[in-house]
């Protein structure tokens, strides 16, 4: 009992000492955040769940820790309890085997000495209802701590099973939180809008192909246009 009174003591301390590792890292302010310059949301992000699965990762070692150490205790107290369970059977054996003997000299025919018949009963009786006294303290004294230190052990190995799946889930966040904050940093990239350009000249003929004379062209015919526009407003005015 001190060894598991000790050991659930260092749990509670072990636990104790997880949790405010998690606070401290959970409350720790950034270097940005403390020269006034605000973090990246992706990064922020990353940073808090990088500290909280390493503050997790601690509690579930001190946790698993604690367990292993309890369990290595129930079996000393197991081992303990079943070489007090024989002691006792052997005693109620030893007690009953020499009760039975005592009751036997008793009833014997020595020298002069003739038991009657209901003495001999009288001693069966006895001799019957201490063997069934000593055999139920016997029993009490085996069974009384065995089936609760059994189903301890069960409950811890299943406890400790529950924290050995833990650590993989841990993992699996980690990448997926990794994955997650890679996607968020490509998809707030910075995007330039694309200008359209109008072109005023003929797409099938570059502007670079286009020579003095056809300059010339299109001046000429520009100003015949304009000459016969003059000419039809003045007819129509007339």
């Amino acid at each position: 009992l001190d060894m598991m009174t000790s050991s659930c003591t260092s749990r509670v301390q072990s636990e104790a000492r997880a949790e405010e590792e998690l606070g401290a890292r959970v409350l720790r302010a950034s270097p940005s955040a403390v020269q006034g310059v605000p973090p990246t949301p992706a990064s922020s992000r990353l940073a808090t769940h990088s500290d909280l699965l390493e503050a997790h990762r601690a509690i579930v070692a001190a946790r698993t820790a604690s367990t292993h150490e309890c369990l290595d205790a129930l079996r000393e107290l197991t081992a303990t309890e079943a070489r007090r369970a024989s002691t006792w059977k052997r005693f109620a054996i030893s007690l009953s085997n020499l009760f039975c003997f005592e009751k036997d000299i008793e009833v014997a025919r020595i020298g002069d000495h003739r038991p009657s018949k209901e003495q001999k009963e009288a001693a069966e009786q006895t001799k019957t209802a201490v063997d069934d006294t000593l055999r139920v303290l016997a029993r009490y004294k085996c069974d009384r701590p065995m089936p609760a230190l059994k189903i301890l052990q069960v409950m811890l190995t299943a406890y400790l099973n529950d924290l050995a799946a833990v650590q993989p889930c841990l993992d699996a966040y980690s990448l997926a939180a990794q994955k997650l904050s890679a996607l968020e940093t490509s998809s707030v990239r910075p995007h330039t809008p694309r200008r359209r350009q109008f072109h005023f000249q003929d797409p099938d003929t570059p502007a670079s192909t286009l020579s003095q004379a056809s300059y010339t062209s299109l001046a000429n015919t520009s100003s015949q246009i304009r000459a016969l526009a003059a000419e039809k407003f003045r007819k129509l005015g007339d």
